[in-house]
């Protein structure tokens, strides 16, 4: 088995655009951590820090996780352009 190529990964990225996210101009630019994961069946991909974050504002908002505080989530939208 080959070694992963960063590269590869990193351009493989998970995001929320069927959910109506708008696509950025620049996929790979101004992004402040991106995630590199593997599948159980092996495929390689990446997520940045802004698809998670409004993944977890998903599930906060379908009752998945306990209510975050407005303030958290004033904080991360200005941090974070979301």
């Amino acid at each position: 088995m080959k070694p992963p190529d960063p590269k590869e990964i990193f351009e493989n990225r998970a995001s929320l655009k069927a959910f109506g996210e708008p696509q950025s101009p620049c996929d790979n630019c101004g992004l402040p951590l991106v995630f590199a994961l593997e599948t159980a069946n092996g495929e390689q991909f990446s997520v940045d820090l802004r698809t998670v974050l409004m993944c977890l504002k998903t599930a906060e908002d379908e009752g998945y996780t306990p209510p975050i505080t407005a303030e958290w989530w004033h904080t991360i939208r200005n941090h974070y352009s979301l």
